[in-house]
């Protein structure tokens, strides 16, 4: 549609312009203003332009204006705590005890510094049950809201982190944290077209996360779901593109104990499901054990044999020498707006 069309127009003509040529910030908060307000419409192409626009525009933001855009385009509403401001009971008790005798003042001192360190503690795990409630709440609206909207937020959240700027995220380890959170809860959502666009974004999460193996053990139950043989072949091929955008961003993150779960669900897929998925896991586990990098292909593949639990090992053996080994490439099918599963060396 013309929606469509002139959104794909001003994200190509974002991405090619120099930044001397716009005024920045003012620019890209323009161009995010209409975007983020085009995530909820009816056309699944509007809300796929629309993504790329967003993610053109953050090419062109600061690291705390990304955060920023996070914050307004892809979470929910965030509610500030309304946690009350404790006393420094302690420091301002110090100061009158001065006068005290000296026994008498160690003692006070010794009781006030207890005191203060349960107030901290206190106040942390006041401040953790807040934040936690508020998580909680964030989520119910998410489900109550139009799965168009839930769709857009995932499909912009994918172009944030994959644009060249999308490692700022990642500073903010609270909005990191908390759009992941989103992102697990999408994956299982009931409309199909969210679970894939959330697979998607799952797989920049990993491939920019400060910490993999703790986001892979945080993420993988939701990982290994998403690949059941029972779901939908479109969440199974979203997936597996979203896994290779995390082993592209991110050499060999899956080769690692907490990694090994994802690499033997995507290991069942590779041999026995429909031709198209199987392809698309062969390319995942081609590009995450390495096997096209000639210095690498040994690493990655005896350090999952050194992982692998039961017959798994021969298996994934067998598949890395009568199918793997023969794949020269595998063609860059990540950036494509719709998911069709062709993969044609894979």
């Amino acid at each position: 549609g013309i929606q469509a069309t002139l959104l794909q127009a001003l994200s190509a003509a974002l991405s090619n312009i120099s930044p001397a040529m716009i005024e920045i910030p003012e620019t890209p908060q323009l161009v995010l203003d209409v975007a983020s307000n085009m995530l909820k419409h009816e056309d699944c192409a509007v809300r796929e332009c629309a993504a790329c626009c967003i993610g053109a525009a953050s090419e062109l933001l600061e690291e705390e204006m990304l955060v920023g855009t996070v914050e307004r385009v892809v979470l929910l509403q965030r509610r500030k705590t309304d946690t009350a401001p404790v006393k420094d009971i302690g420091a301002n008790s110090v100061h009158s005890m001065t006068s005290l005798p000296g026994s008498m003042h160690g003692s006070l001192q010794s009781l006030l510094s207890k005191q203060d360190s349960l107030i901290l503690r206190s106040t942390t795990s006041l401040k953790s049950l807040t934040e936690s409630k508020i998580h909680s709440d964030n989520l119910k609206l998410l489900k109550i809201e139009a799965a168009l909207s839930r769709h857009g937020r995932a499909l912009a959240y994918f172009r944030i982190l994959t644009c060249s700027k999308g490692e700022f995220v990642t500073i903010n380890d609270d909005i990191f944290y908390e759009a992941m959170g989103m992102m697990q809860t999408l994956m299982v959502d009931t409309e199909e077209m969210v679970r894939e666009a959330a697979c998607l974004a799952m797989g920049a999460i990993l491939g920019q996360c400060t910490d993999t193996p703790m986001t892979l053990k945080e993420a993988r139950h939701t990982l290994v779901k998403c690949m059941r043989t029972t779901e939908d072949v479109g969440v199974q091929i979203a997936l597996a593109r979203g896994l290779m955008v995390a082993t592209r961003m991110k050499d060999h993150c899956f080769i690692c104990k907490t990694g090994t779960p994802i690499l033997e669900a995507a290991l069942i897929l590779a041999v026995s499901s429909p031709p198209n998925v199987q392809k698309m896991y062969q390319g995942f586990l081609w590009l995450a054990l390495g096997i096209g990098d000639k210095e690498s292909a040994h690493y990655g593949l005896s350090e999952y044999m050194s992982f692998a639990e039961g017959e798994n090992g021969k298996i994934m053996m067998s598949l890395v020498t009568k199918t793997l080994a023969k794949i020269e490439n595998v063609h860059d099918v990540l950036w494509s707006s719709t998911v069709n599963g062709e993969h044609d060396d894979a």
